[in-house]
């Protein structure tokens, strides 16, 4: 994830590439790598413009070597959750990655740890899904702004990221 800050105030728009193909354009300040072959190198650079000046960052990343995975796929040992963006109005959009089939419970909590809402409680299968907050309660009601924290649970684990809500 990285982010710019145009000093005018112009939308800034981020290009990903990775091993030099375009993999995601637009307004998106994060990437979630997908992993490559074990004990390969991938680059992934991006790229933030204005319209007007760019910038760039360039991550060499380096694919370890999992000899418990037969068919060569690289694996999660714990779920990943990355929220963005953060700062948000009106809406957060929030992704997660799964190691393993199970229930997950996706929620958002104050800072007094009061449940606001409940944006998953199923079975899911491994892998990636995404669910968008659009800054209210399970009521309907607006959240107020400030800090707030989103918590992916599994059976197993659970991890959670700060987030803050402007208006």
């Amino acid at each position: 994830s990285a982010v710019v800050v145009d000093e005018d105030g112009d939308p800034t728009t981020y290009v990903w590439h990775l091993n030099g193909g375009v993999v995601q354009s637009g307004s998106d300040s994060s990437y979630l790598y997908p992993g490559g072959a074990p004990g390969a190198t991938d680059t992934l650079l991006m790229v933030a413009t204005d319209g007007q000046l760019a910038d760039s960052l360039v991550w060499t990343l380096y694919n370890g070597v999992d000899a418990g995975v037969e068919d060569g796929a690289p694996s999660l040992t714990a779920p990943i959750l990355v929220a963005v963006p953060t700062p948000f109005n009106p809406s957060l959009e929030i992704r997660c990655a799964l190691p393993e089939a199970g229930r997950v419970c996706l929620s958002v909590y104050d800072l007094s740890g009061r449940l606001l809402v409940t944006l998953a409680d199923e079975e899911r299968d491994a892998g990636l899904f995404v669910r968008t907050w659009d800054g209210k309660n399970d009521s309907g009601v607006e959240a107020v702004p400030g800090v707030y924290f989103v918590r992916l649970a599994t059976r197993d684990l659970a991890v959670s990221k700060k987030v803050i809500l402007m208006r």
